[in-house]
């Protein structure tokens, strides 16, 4: 059953979506509520699975030159459990994907590489994979590769101007919302116990 929200959990769903950085003070001032009011809305709305925190690595700063699109169209004729059970076993092992989205006909995924060797080889498996075992309709993978140097990041996972919306709430778009996914070049390089704490924050966020 769909939880209604009140006016307060929607503006309060806002801020945190649109200022994910912002403590419960500052979100409070920005929202013109009490900081109370903010502190109780943001533990209820987690509790009820209405947003969850994840940490997003900034991995274009740590060597990775670019992000790969690519959409497949998939036979009808081959069972969607048929096709998981094969992928899964073959493709969706790669550690360079890091979002794959799939149904009866289609297949997307996004990746992130350091080469374009590395991608190159993994979309040679997936071709030969999906062609071998006649999952595919007509045509091979579709690939689209945006190297981070030379292409720019309108937005980057920022679900706020849906949720303005979707809510109503009819606040002005400022341009003012950090750009997380501008390159950020780094002289040092992480020692290992960095590198641990790194991977443990993105994985037990």
């Amino acid at each position: 059953m769909q939880q209604e929200l009140t006016d307060k959990e929607k503006h309060t769903l806002y801020g945190l979506v649109r200022y994910p950085l912002s403590t419960d003070k500052h979100l409070a001032k920005l929202l013109s509520l009490k900081h109370s009011t903010i502190t109780a809305i943001r533990q209820r709305l987690h509790k009820s699975n209405f947003y969850r925190s994840v940490v997003i690595p900034r991995l274009q700063n740590l060597g990775c030159k670019m992000l790969v699109v690519i959409y497949t169209n998939f036979s009808p004729l081959i069972p969607l459990e048929e096709r998981v059970r094969i992928t899964g076993k073959t493709i969706e092992v790669f550690e360079e994907i890091f979002f794959s989205v799939g149904e009866q006909e289609k297949g997307f995924s996004l990746s992130l590489s350091k080469d374009y060797a590395t991608i190159g080889r993994i979309n040679d498996i997936r071709t030969q994979t999906f062609g071998g075992r006649g999952l595919l309709e007509n045509e091979y993978p579709n690939m689209v590769v945006f190297p981070f140097e030379i292409s720019r990041i309108y937005r980057f996972f920022d679900f706020a101007p849906l949720l303005n919306k979707h809510f109503s709430l009819n606040i002005p778009q400022s341009g003012d919302m950090p750009n997380f996914g501008t390159v950020t070049h780094h002289d040092s390089e992480m020692t290992e116990t960095e590198k641990n704490v790194y991977t443990l924050m993105v994985k037990y966020p």
